[in-house]
C-alpha cells in the first residue's frame, strides 16, 4: 500500500500512526493526519501558523477535549453494565 505514495507521504503516514499510538486512540484519524502533517518541514505548516495553528495549540486542544477517551470510556461503562445484567440473567436460570 505504501508504495503508492512519496516518501514525504509516507512519513507522514508513519507518523500519524505514532500520533494515535501515543493518544491511545483506536484508529488513524484526520487529526492525527493534522498533527503529522503540523510536525513535518512542509511549507503548508508555515501557512497554517499565520492562522495560529501549530503542531502544541493543535495537540493540546486534543488533549482537553478529548473526545476519543470520552466516548472510550462511555463504551466501557456500557460493557461493564452488559456483563453484570448477562450475569445477572445466567444466575437467575
Amino acid at each position: 500500500m505504501y508504495n503508492n505514495f512519496t516518501e514525504e507521504a509516507r512519513q507522514i503516514l508513519m507518523s500519524a500512526k505514532n500520533e494515535m499510538k501515543e493518544l491511545k486512540h483506536p484508529y488513524v484519524g484526520s487529526e492525527h493526519l493534522l498533527l503529522a502533517i503540523l510536525k513535518s518541514k512542509d511549507k503548508i505548516v508555515l501557512k497554517l501558523k499565520e492562522y495560529g495553528l501549530s503542531y502544541d495549540v493543535f495537540k493540546n486542544e486534543l488533549n482537553k477535549n478529548n473526545v476519543i477517551k470520552k466516548v472510550n470510556d462511555l463504551l466501557m461503562c456500557v460493557r461493564v453494565r452488559f456483563t453484570r445484567n448477562k450475569e445477572n440473567v445466567s444466575q437467575e436460570t
